[in-house]
């Protein structure tokens, strides 16, 4: 039997309903069961500044998406001074079912799994284990030996070079440690083509045994000199394994998502909650196909690799509350994660001068930066955002997304299923949260 989802996750489906009706829904339970952990409080957006009449405007905008067949469902959250003020499902888990869509469904997170990866590298920075200066090749070897490819011969052969510098712990968080990800279209970079055909990460792969793959690899660019989306959070989940000496997964499980409450966040879905797991979609030229759901899924028990670069699946409480735990500098109901200070180095800016962010090659971001596991807003006039300079976020190739900004006290989770990750959601309602700001 299925069971019953907790206070946080009793919400409201239909766009235009109430939040009075999830709040009282909320308190109720929560006195009806004290011994459960505790939910982030609820409130009414007016008492936070925020427009409930404006803040309505969302819901409105995510289900056009639903209404042109673009996604099945979408659910998304907001919280201001720590009290979750809009919690919205829509639309449907699956096309094919049309099972309404749950406020505790279970999402393919896929790259919202860096930021935790990176979260779990600097609580061992703070443990001492490393400095942010130290060779990644202190630490794993293998990689100590990579050379910079500077283009390839007329045989197709990629020239060499030795590096001048050696990758560090600071530039393998922050993705200019030159290394590269396979994700660019095939044809468009022979040096990321070199990745993807080396098939790093195939099923029944280990961290450990994914790292000597990696190291046979050239760099794509001297390690500091550019920025450039990588499987470096992958290998930040090795380090993690080698400076604890505890896999990853477990480090996740007891060190995060434990002390959180982060209930239904990890690498698989196990068999009593998949009836909660969304189905991911391709849309291409063929038009839309199913490439994983419940009943044959690629997360069930037996994953070996703990990919922290996209593999981990969580819901929307549960992310809430990682991002509450940030911007409350490190601490959430009592479970210290990081030190506040700690967070402000890992959401500054720390991308070469005059470096502009690309992802998969294409897609530039102006007016934004990258720290230690999160990208941020530098600019806000170039970025084209009503967001605060400071602002730090990041998504998912299924369209997943969330942002935390500081200034305004405001974290937003938006989570669907839709792949590759090209529709702006995570835009839309971060512009559709601000334009609701009273004070």
């Amino acid at each position: 039997m299925r069971r019953s989802p907790s206070p946080f996750v009793r919400a409201v489906r239909a766009p235009g309903a109430a939040l009075a009706a999830a709040v009282a829904l909320a308190a109720a339970c929560a006195l009806a069961s004290p011994a459960r952990a505790g939910e982030l409080p609820t409130a009414r957006p007016k008492s936070v500044g925020l427009s409930a009449e404006r803040l309505a405007r969302l819901g409105t905008a995510m289900q056009r998406y639903i209404d042109e067949g673009k996604v099945a469902g979408i659910v998304t959250a907001v919280a201001r001074d720590g009290k979750v003020v809009h919690l919205q499902t829509q639309g449907a888990m699956d096309f094919e079912s049309g099972r309404p869509m749950q406020a505790d469904a279970i999402f393919r997170i896929y790259s919202m799994s860096k930021p935790i990866a990176a979260t779990a590298l600097m609580m061992l920075h703070e443990q001492g284990a490393f400095a942010l200066s130290d060779p990644v090749a202190k630490f794993l070897p293998e990689l100590g030996a990579m050379k910079v490819m500077t283009g390839f011969d007329k045989k197709g052969q990629p020239v060499l070079v030795d590096a001048k510098s050696p990758m560090t712990m600071r530039q393998m968080l922050s993705h200019t440690a030159g290394l590269g990800y396979g994700i660019i279209p095939e044809g468009l970079d022979r040096g990321e083509d070199l990745y993807r055909a080396a098939d790093l990460r195939a099923r029944g792969t280990t961290l450990a045994e994914f790292v000597p793959k990696l190291a046979k690899l050239p760099l794509l660019y001297p390690p500091g000199t550019d920025w450039r989306y990588s499987l470096a959070n992958d290998v930040q989940g090795r380090l993690v394994e080698v400076l604890s000496g505890v896999p990853f997964d477990r480090f996740l499980a007891e060190r995060i998502f434990g002390p959180l409450d982060m209930r239904d966040t990890g690498f698989f879905v196990p068999a009593e909650k998949l009836d909660r797991f969304t189905s991911n979609y391709v849309f291409g030229e063929g038009g839309r196909q199913l490439v994983d759901g419940p009943e044959h899924t690629t997360y069930g028990e037996g994953v070996t690799f703990f990919s922290g670069g996209g593999g981990l699946v969580s819901t929307t409480r549960d992310y809430l509350r990682f991002c509450e735990m940030l911007l409350r500098g490190g601490e959430l109901d009592g479970a210290r994660i990081l030190g506040p200070k700690t967070i402000e180095l890992m959401t500054m800016n720390h991308m070469p001068d005059g470096v502009v962010q690309r992802i998969a090659g294409a897609y530039e971001l102006p007016g934004r930066g990258y720290g230690l596991g999160f990208g941020m807003i530098v600019d806000r006039a170039k970025a084209g955002t009503t967001a605060s300079n400071g602002t730090y976020w990041w998504g998912g190739a299924a369209n997943t997304g969330f942002w935390i900004d500081p200034k305004e006290r405001l974290t937003g989770v938006v989570m669907t299923q839709r792949f590759p990750g090209e529709l702006p959601l995570g835009e839309l309602m971060q512009t559709l949260v601000f334009q609701a700001i009273e004070y």
